[in-house]
């Protein structure tokens, strides 16, 4: 296990193979049963498990990845992705937790952290990313 803690948040989630919540570890997110799921370096924790992988139709490559990482750096999305961060500021009263389920890059979700008090979760294909507070 690596020696990255876990981002707040976990107790939303629910371990995908028996239900039950998730407590913190050195690095990881373990059930009560034993089921374990490591935090990587970049956050995000894969729900998937070592024996199952995701659909084949699923997921981008790294090149599709570099591209989009590149097309979304030279701000062509930048007035939606600021219009949906003046929108969930409009909405939401105190504390609150946001949820972009298919969050992709977490372009978005990178918009609104910093006016936020509550959890962010983005998930992707089976991994969850979750925002320090």
């Amino acid at each position: 296990m690596s020696s990255l803690q876990p981002r707040p948040g976990h107790w939303l989630l629910r371990c995908p193979l028996c239900r039950s919540g998730f407590t913190v570890a050195a690095g990881a997110l373990a059930c009560r049963n034993g089921h374990c799921f490591d935090v990587a370096r970049e956050g995000y924790v894969n729900l998937l498990g070592s024996g199952r992988r995701r659909p084949a139709a699923g997921g981008d490559s790294p090149s599709q990845l570099r591209y989009r990482a590149e097309f979304l750096s030279a701000g062509h999305l930048d007035a939606v992705a600021a219009m949906v961060a003046a929108h969930i500021e409009r909405s939401v009263r105190g504390p609150a937790c946001v949820l972009d389920a298919g969050s992709g890059t977490g372009h978005y979700l990178a918009r609104i952290t910093a006016t936020l008090t509550g959890p962010v979760i983005g998930l992707e294909s089976g991994a969850v990313g979750l925002r320090d507070l």
